[in-house]
């Protein structure tokens, strides 16, 4: 059996390959998936008041992802950022405690019959449709290639 210059080099070169397709990136999955916070969210019927009323108190920041950027897939990116939405319709954002933004907020039409902020400034991750699922709100940009951001109810 003879064996030629190319058979050796592509034999070598599939261990090469196999180790270039498993990268030992590991980029964390959401904390609640796409479908899950869809099918959760829709269980109650929103509107603007409701939606509101939902969004009262303080959220800490989890999660990012984007879809343009599947390495800002992070639990790291705002890690320490909190909001808080006020019944006057203000918020403040605060990072490790210390407030570094104020702003005045609402709820707006988005599109997909969800809803949408409405902010003065736009310095916290604030963008997207609002889902709702237990004590977690997602401002979800992605479907427009930004970033879904995931918020915690702060106990």
């Amino acid at each position: 059996m003879k064996i030629s210059i190319q058979s050796v080099a592509l034999l070598l070169s599939i261990p090469l390959i196999l180790l270039a397709c498993n990268k030992e990136e590991n980029f964390p999955d959401p904390p609640i998936s796409h479908t899950e916070l869809w099918n959760c969210h829709h269980q109650m019927t929103w509107d603007s008041l409701k939606t509101k009323d939902a969004l009262i108190g303080e959220w800490e920041w989890e999660y990012i992802a984007c879809a343009w950027n599947l390495k800002a897939a992070s639990y790291e990116e705002f890690k320490g950022l909190t909001v808080e939405f006020k019944p006057d319709n203000t918020l403040e954002v605060k990072e490790n405690g210390q407030t570094i933004e104020t702003s005045n907020w609402k709820v707006v039409d988005g599109d997909a019959d969800l809803f949408a902020l409405s902010v003065d400034t736009g310095g916290a991750p604030l963008f997207g449709r609002i889902l709702f699922c237990e004590n977690r709100v997602v401002f979800g940009g992605s479907y427009i290639d930004l970033c879904d951001n995931y918020f915690r109810r702060k106990e």
